[in-house]
């Protein structure tokens, strides 16, 4: 089988926002198919309805649950997906104006406790959706914030393969999918701005993958486990949807035996 890594090939011409997981087309593919099909249209309703409610609620803050600021980064996964997507759909500018006031408070954050890197990594993702789609809805200084934030409270933080808190690069399990998930997202929203650290994220998350993605093999079971096996996999999913819209191809990360 041929390495994903040898695969891989930066793209010719970086593509406009957004470019992680969706573009403009799809937007506009969603908004008709809202119109036509009355299943898309309860479920958009749904969601919808979810984030007319968070509308209503503060912006996040930095409070820890013990060691960890997980809780935290997967609210704002939560709560940057489903506004991000509402208002790109809809087109409704209250959802973009929320998405853009939790962006500007995640990016204030002294850090993203990337001592527990999970954090680190599930938070990247959060403000790289909601910084990507809605790039041309924020306004100069946040997309300011949220680049140095991405940057220098992700990226960075996990290039220092010596720290104790990075074991994760030297690991075969799920935190390896996750956390280099989580920093390809932000690579690829940062390709135009940062594109030598988004090339060496990228590179180095085709490079680490394969000792976890073997382990499927030969039926596709994990051997941490069910709940591990769903969150996991979730991020090596994302991972290669986000490496074939961004690049064409998903550089072979999901061509391995049981995945």
């Amino acid at each position: 089988m041929t390495s994903p890594q040898s695969t891989f090939s930066w793209p010719s011409s970086i593509p406009n926002h957004p470019r992680l997981l969706a573009t403009s087309d799809d937007w506009a593919r969603l908004a008709r198919q809202v119109e036509t099909d009355a299943v898309s249209r309860l479920l958009f309703q749904t969601l919808k309805r979810r984030a007319e409610k968070i509308i209503d609620e503060v912006p996040l803050d930095r409070v820890m649950t013990g060691r960890m600021l997980l809780m935290v980064s997967r609210q704002a996964l939560e709560r940057l997906s489903l506004l991000s997507l509402v208002a790109c759909v809809s087109g409704d500018r209250r959802f973009a104006d929320r998405a853009a006031a939790e962006l500007r408070a995640l990016a204030a954050f002294t850090d993203w406790n990337p001592s527990h890197f999970l954090d680190a990594a599930e938070m990247a993702l959060a403000v790289a959706i909601g910084y990507d789609w809605l790039y041309d809805r924020l306004d100069v200084s946040t997309r300011e914030a949220v680049e140095v934030a991405l940057l220098h409270k992700a990226i960075l933080p996990s290039l220092d393969e010596d720290a104790g808190s990075n074991w994760w690069l030297r690991a075969d399990e799920n935190w390896v999918q996750v956390c280099h998930g989580g920093l390809a997202a932000a690579a690829i929203a940062l390709a135009d701005r940062n594109p030598d650290f988004s090339k060496l994220i990228l590179e180095r998350a085709l490079d680490r993958l394969p000792p976890v993605a073997q382990r499927y093999a030969p039926d596709g079971a994990y051997p941490e486990g069910p709940m591990y096996w769903s969150y996991g996999t979730a991020y090596h999913v994302t991972f290669a949807a986000a490496l074939e819209r961004f690049t064409g191809s998903t550089c072979g990360v999901e061509r391995y035996p049981g995945f």
